[in-house]
């Protein structure tokens, strides 16, 4: 059988469970130190408190109009979504607009690779 990613897609559950929890925080911490948005919405949620997976039912979802309230402020387009500096977007997609204000997504080279690993 051929795998993308031999050493993760053959990993024991809970071996995998580990790793994903790891990065969850991980991505987690970045977020509220980087992002306006996720600074605010997530201010009483400690990344270290996620321990389990049933842990990640904390974090509340998050909703197409706080993106679209968020960056609608400075630096533009992005606003308080951006967790990085401006100068390192390197694309960008939007949503359709359909249900109201397209929502904008900032891209890096580090974001998109993450995209294709996923």
């Amino acid at each position: 059988m051929n795998y993308w990613n031999p050493y993760l897609e053959t990993l024991a559950r809970e071996e995998l469970n580990k790793i994903e929890l790891s990065y969850f925080r991980s991505i987690l911490s970045f977020a509220k130190e980087q992002s306006i948005l996720y600074r605010e919405k997530l201010h009483d949620i400690n990344p270290n408190d996620i321990r389990t997976l049933d842990d990640v039912k904390k974090i509340p979802p998050t909703e197409k109009e706080e993106l679209r309230r968020y960056q609608d402020i400075d630096p533009f387009p992005y606003g308080g979504i951006l967790g990085v500096n401006i100068e390192e977007v390197t694309a960008f997609r939007q949503t359709s607009g359909t249900t109201g204000k397209p929502v904008y997504v900032p891209e890096t080279y580090e974001s998109w690779q993450w995209r294709v690993e996923a």
